[in-house]
């Protein structure tokens, strides 16, 4: 992905045009090869109410305090840390050149390909809930920097935090595992996605009108503060946590 990135950004500084027509011919295969996958047999009867199963994933999400407290931060920071990622590209155009645009999502790439990779190590020595509490103030204070005084350095200051973006990403979904049974599992996953996707939507108009009033770096600074709450959720998730060790 990181490698796709650095040639897309060399491409586009020739013609933009060839680079959506390489992009056609890369779903065209991935169309072709989808035909090749084999439905899973599944092993074990499952119950086909989709009714049922959404009632326990709601009735699991009002009365399990921390795995709402989880989903919550999952969907407001998935649907405001995805789209700014999706719009980042923008705000790198103003302060580097146009092919040196996939040098800013080549970092990131890499840098969340070596977090996965020790992301095994980091929880068992500092736990999920610290992680994840780390990883979303970093996150904020490296986007205030960046935004906040937009230069050439910014996009490589919005690379750093991705150093720990794949042990982040290990950490919630194991926090969440942990929460709710096998056969839950899907529909609670189903259910946060929705949630995610939501905000995305509202998030991409919220953006879209801030881009266009105040600008792409001031647009991505009030982003960055209406995502603030994620690090309240996650102390509050950290604080119970503490009272049950104490």
């Amino acid at each position: 992905m990181g490698i796709s990135a650095l040639i897309g950004g060399i491409i586009a500084h020739f013609s933009f045009t060839y680079l959506i027509w390489l992009s056609v011919v890369s779903q065209i295969i991935l169309l072709w090869l989808s035909y090749g996958f084999i439905e899973p047999h599944s092993r074990t009867a499952a119950n086909p109410n989709i009714f049922l199963h959404l009632r326990e994933a709601i009735k699991l999400f009002i009365y399990n305090k921390k795995l709402r407290l989880l989903s919550i931060a999952s969907m407001l920071g998935y649907s405001i840390s995805e789209i700014k990622w999706e719009f980042s590209s923008a705000f790198t155009a103003t302060v580097w050149p146009i092919w040196a645009i996939g040098i800013s999502r080549m970092l990131p790439s890499f840098g969340a390909s070596l977090s996965f990779y020790y992301s095994g190590k980091l929880i068992r020595k500092f736990t999920e809930v610290k992680i994840l509490l780390f990883d979303s103030i970093v996150g904020k204070f490296a986007s205030f920097v960046a935004f906040g005084i937009p230069s050439v350095f910014s996009p490589i200051i919005l690379s750093l935090p991705s150093l720990f973006y794949g042990v982040g990403s290990v950490a919630e979904k194991t926090l969440m595992q942990q929460e709710f049974s096998d056969h839950q599992r899907a529909t609670m996953s189903s259910l946060n996605s929705l949630g995610g996707s939501v905000g995305f939507a509202i998030m991409s108009m919220v953006l879209g009108g801030l881009a266009d009033f105040a600008g792409p770096a001031q647009a991505m600074l009030i982003l960055t503060v209406i995502s603030l709450p994620i690090i309240y959720l996650y102390w509050l998730i950290f604080r119970n946590e503490q009272k049950l060790v104490a």
